[in-house]
């Protein structure tokens, strides 16, 4: 209703403004054309009453009838003349009347001297004048001229008759008010055809306003103007569908700097921000002393000098062009982590500036340097005790007992190195290698009950009793290989450190939507407190001679939290109340 109401206001207001152009027009020239007229027809009247006024001077120049005894032969120009009810006045110089056609007692009129026309036709070739007679009472249009001696003045009665003749012709106007129909109509239809098409602008122009332009398909009439709306129509489309495109792609950039681990931020020159993600504010306020929620804090840090001082110094002249984005980096150390901070500029001066933690990579090369020390360092006993071995065979004569002796305490210390070396390799796969292990569904109960047979005899050796307690339904989604060094290695534990006659429980204690608990545990001895949160570091031992005299790698608690991570679960270590270790960890279905 409102777009109809909108619609007829449009056309109406366009329509008379239009019209009233139009009718301004036509007015003036009817205006024009009246004044035409008019001057046309009195031109013409006075050119007859001229005729006339000239004919009675001549018809008294000619009969001398300016005698008194003669002045009346006058009369008989009624008859010759070619107008009707023509007054003629005959009026000597010094304003004395001597004839008048229209009074019969001519010499009881008063003098005509300052009559208007009389006195103009002294000064004009004729003079002219419409007023009421003050001898007849009547109103004329009265036409003078002076003769030297005498005036001749002619004069039609005003009446309306002679008011019709002095008006523009009706014809004319009649053709003007056709003419000004026919415009109407003509108007009517423009303004509607032109108003429709507006009004479809409107609305197009009010749909995008509301965002649902695309629901009504507009239909321009087919001219000049309907070319221009499906233009701009199109014109929009192509715009708002590389709008669209953008903001697509826009979005995209954002999920991905979101989703991004490194902290992201763009400024512009004049290093106000632009776009960051949560994660830069994150290592910013790491890194800063004073917790802040500006990206622009970052130019204020003292660790953040010579990345400030390399931007100013590619800001500092903006009319000589940058080198192909040069970029920048610094390394960062701030409460034992470490970040590595990058800064690329662009050709138009904005920049990025990129903030990567590296902990994780600094710690890994310092394990990395560890492991390898702890590797050289592990390696070098069994290698030296064979070492020893075999040349105290080779350098003395020994009796086959003592010899023998010696041969078997090689092959141990052989088989030692052998073990670390497989496990060596075992938690680097884990670590680096993550995607060799195929998972596929396993039976833990089963899985446990395999590991328990093959350690049987050194069971028995150590006169240990091993309880399993899990549901023989109970199934995971894992590599099988990880999954029996994870409880073939906590069972060795067992073996190795706890003491003979010692009781091990291995027991599934809960299982959810996600994954299966287990419980690991021996009442043997407790670990002290002070190793308790580093027996799953590599090479780590709570009794060193201990732990080299019952042939431990130092990995296998490693290999177990790693096969456990691996397998998206956790691991824990605590003692128990009555002496002993418990295991508590979890493995994924």
């Amino acid at each position: 209703m409102a777009s109809i109401l909108e619609l007829r206001s449009f056309r109406n207001k366009l329509f008379y403004s239009l019209l009233s152009v139009f009718s301004i027009f036509i007015l003036i020239v009817l205006a024009f054309q009246y004044q035409r007229e008019k001057d046309f027809k009195k031109k013409e009247l006075e050119t007859s009453l001229n005729d006339i006024t000239e004919m009675t001077h001549l018809f008294i120049e000619h009969n001398h009838t300016l005698d008194s005894s003669r002045i009346f032969y006058l009369d008989s120009l009624q008859n010759i003349i070619p107008r009707k009810n023509v007054r003629i006045t005959v009026i000597m110089a010094n304003g004395v009347v001597r004839y008048d056609n229209h009074v019969t007692e001519v010499n009881k009129m008063e003098n005509h001297r300052l009559r208007p026309e009389v006195q103009l036709s002294v000064s004009e070739p004729f003079g002219e004048n419409v007023r009421k007679s003050a001898t007849t009472g009547e109103e004329y249009y009265y036409f003078a001229k002076f003769y030297g001696t005498y005036f001749v003045r002619t004069a039609l009665v005003y009446d309306v008759e002679v008011t019709t003749f002095l008006r523009a012709e009706r014809v004319f106007i009649l053709f003007s008010l056709f003419l000004f129909g026919i415009v109407w109509l003509l108007l009517a239809y423009v303004t509607n055809r032109l108003g429709g098409t507006i009004t479809q602008l409107k609305d197009f122009a009010i749909s995008v306003n509301n965002g649902d332009e695309m629901a009504v398909e507009y239909q321009f009439p087919d001219d000049e103007l309907g070319e221009i709306s499906n233009r701009v129509v199109a014109i929009y489309k192509e715009m708002k569908l590389a709008k669209d495109n953008l903001s697509k792609e826009k979005e995209k950039l954002f999920n991905h700097l979101f989703a991004l681990n490194e902290g992201v931020a763009f400024f512009a020159k004049d290093k106000s921000r632009l776009l960051n993600n949560n994660h830069f504010i994150q290592f910013l306020n790491i890194i800063s002393d004073v917790p802040t929620i500006s990206p622009e804090h970052i130019f204020d840090l003292a660790d953040m000098k010579p990345l400030v001082e390399f931007i100013d110094a590619n800001l500092s002249d903006l009319s000589k062009p940058l080198a192909a984005m040069p970029a920048f980096e610094i390394n960062i150390k701030k409460n034992s982590r470490f970040f590595a901070v990058k800064c690329i500029i662009f050709q138009d001066r904005s920049f990025e500036i990129l903030i990567l933690e590296t902990t994780q990579l600094e710690e890994r090369t310092l394990l990395k340097q560890q492991m390898t020390s702890n590797i050289a360092h592990e390696l070098r006993t069994p290698v030296a005790s064979i070492s020893g071995y075999l040349e105290t065979i080779l350098s003395n004569v020994l009796d086959d007992k003592k010899k023998d002796y010696f041969i078997e305490r090689a092959h141990a210390q052989a088989r030692r190195l052998a073990e670390l070396i497989d496990d060596i390799s075992l938690i680097t796969k884990i670590e680096e290698a993550k995607t060799y292990f195929v998972k596929q569904p396993v039976n833990v109960y089963k899985l446990v009950h395999e590991v328990v047979s093959n350690l049987s005899n050194r069971v028995e050796e150590r006169k240990l009793e091993v309880n399993v307690a899990i549901d023989e339904t109970s199934v995971v989604n894992g590599n099988k290989t990880l999954l029996f060094s994870v409880f073939y290695n906590l069972l060795d534990n067992s073996i190795k450190y706890a003491n003979q006659g010692s009781i091990v429980n291995i027991q599934q204690y809960h299982s959810d939507e996600n994954c299966v608990y287990f419980t690991f545990s021996n009442n043997g001895e407790s670990i002290p407190e002070e190793h308790l949160s580093r027996i799953f570091e590599r090479f780590y031992r709570v009794d060193t001679g201990r732990s080299r005299k019952n042939g431990g790698t130092g990995l296998g608690l490693a290999i177990v939290k790693n096969a456990i991570q691996l397998h998206n679960g956790e691991i824990s270590a605590r003692n128990l109340k009555d002496g002993g270790v418990e295991f508590l960890f979890s493995i994924q279905k």
